[in-house]
This record gives C-alpha cells, sequence and structure tokens, in this order.
C-alpha cells in the first residue's frame, strides 16, 4: 500500500486528506498493521480468496478457544 493508493481511496471514499504527507503516514500505518497481524497470524490471510475467509476464521477461532483452555486458571 503507498500513499497514491490511499488517496485514491480517500477520494473514493469522500474522506479529506489533509495533503500528501497524511496519506502516506496512512499508507505507513496501514502496512505496519497488516504486518503485524501476519506475524501474529503466522500466515497470510490477505493472499486467500474470499470463499476460503470463513474457513480460516473458524480455524483462528478453535486454536484461540484451544490457547484459552491450555492457558492456567486465574
Amino acid at each position: 500500500m503507498n500513499a497514491e493508493f490511499v488517496a485514491a481511496l480517500a477520494r473514493l471514499s469522500g474522506v479529506p486528506l489533509a495533503d500528501s504527507d497524511a496519506a502516506a503516514r496512512v499508507a505507513s500505518g496501514a502496512n505496519a498493521a497488516i504486518a503485524a497481524v501476519r506475524r501474529v497470524v503466522g500466515d497470510s490471510l490477505f493472499d486467500y480468496e474470499p470463499s476460503d475467509y470463513l474457513a480460516t476464521l473458524e480455524q483462528l477461532a478453535d486454536a484461540d478457544a484451544a490457547a484459552a483452555a491450555a492457558a492456567p486458571s486465574p
């Protein structure tokens, strides 16, 4: 994602951006968020086909439930 892409999305969405520096900051933050999610999930959810999303979300929920069950009770 880059500043030009963010600026185009902002225009299409009717979201005002102060300037190109704002678009660059949004793009940088979005890229950092995407990278963080990829590190945490250990997979690239962004590369799946839309038809795969539900199965992937179910796998993540199962993994989360298993981790919660394995965690010691407070």
